[in-house]
């Protein structure tokens, strides 16, 4: 707990000193638990976002992304992106204009899900998986799994990715494009150097996974914060998460 505290402080004070464009200021933690945590990104900015950096470098010959976002954005969006020196769509997941499909890049190829389940408005459980054997992507919405695709077969993810949350990565960790930018929450992110079973889905939905990611794990994970993006407890978006009396400040 005294980990997740420092780490909103920190990020508070980023805030203060960076201004009203949040363009100049980031703040460098390790290993820090976010459990029952989200990361919010709160404006239509280029300047918001968060640096991952993996506890397991490529290259990948598999990879299982799975979060939990919240927005109520009309637009299309970026979720994850993950760039490496020569490829900077090496693995990239993200969300069309409003009823739209997924998009997903492996290694600059994408792939369309049309027919993706589409979760609840609300927080949505999002899983993609990609075997490079077979060259199969599928996507998992609140653990409903869409018609596989293929991507990239026999090629490799290759070493020393970049993975951005809250922006598309147009070159290796730069050229944010403005029009792709995630606005809302997200939470709950892990990452796989192999393909998830899908009863392995089911239980990374539930949050109760015993075995967490080990290219990247939201309970232990380092990150560089940069602009306005706060973490905060995702109890403050649950209006049943009180069950006793709302005690105000200063009252007892």
């Amino acid at each position: 707990m005294m980990k997740r505290l420092l780490v909103v402080l920190a990020v508070l004070s980023c805030r203060s000193a960076a201004g009203p464009e949040g363009k100049t200021c980031s703040t460098q933690v390790t290993e820090n638990d976010l459990t029952g945590i989200m990361m919010i990104f709160p404006e239509d900015s280029t300047a918001n976002y968060a640096k991952l950096l993996p506890k397991k470098e490529g290259p990948y010959s598999n990879l299982s992304v799975c979060l939990t976002y919240n927005t109520d954005a009309p637009d299309e969006f970026i979720l994850f992106s993950m760039a490496t020196p020569r490829v900077h769509n090496a693995f990239v997941i993200g969300k069309k204009r409003g009823a739209g499909p997924f998009e997903v890049f492996v290694n600059d190829k994408k792939v369309l899900f049309h027919k993706a389940p589409q979760g609840p408005l609300s927080w949505i459980h999002l899983c993609t998986t990609w075997d490079s054997s077979t060259g199969l992507v599928q996507l998992w919405v609140d653990g409903q799994p869409s018609v596989k695709k293929l991507a990239s077969k026999g090629f490799l993810i290759q070493a020393t990715p970049i993975i951005i949350l809250g922006q598309e990565q147009e070159s290796y960790g730069d050229r944010f494009d403005r029009d792709m930018t995630f606005v809302g929450h997200l939470s709950d992110l892990h990452v796989w150097d192999r393909v998830l079973q899908p009863c392995e889905v089911e239980q990374a939905m539930g949050g109760f996974m015993s075995r967490q990611g080990n290219v990247l794990d939201w309970g232990a994970l380092e990150l560089e914060i940069f602009g306005n993006v706060v973490l905060e407890s995702r109890q403050s978006t649950n209006a049943t998460a009180h069950t006793g009396p709302c005690l105000l400040p200063g009252k007892q």
